[in-house]
């Protein structure tokens, strides 16, 4: 299992993947455009299962239908909801 991080901007999206111990693999910086979001997380999902967290702020509803037609695995973060 791979958890991959969305951080959700205008233009682009910060994306960081974790292994199932919270090792950093991956850090990459993605367009926030349908297709690029999609080619990025099926490239993933190929190799493994993904679990994907992003928090609900600018233009969520967007990224949460693309990455929803992916993977059923999807945490959505409340921007100031701290533990």
């Amino acid at each position: 299992m791979k958890y991959i991080g969305l951080d959700l901007h205008k233009r682009k999206i910060f994306a960081t993947v974790l292994d199932g111990d919270g090792t950093i693999l991956a850090r990459n910086t993605i367009g926030a455009g349908r297709q690029d979001i999609c080619h990025y997380l099926t490239d993933i999902k190929l190799k493994d299962d993904i679990s994907v967290a992003m928090e609900a702020s600018y233009n969520w509803q967007h990224a949460y239908s693309i990455v929803e037609s992916i993977t059923d695995n999807i945490i959505l973060a409340h921007p100031l909801n701290y533990w």
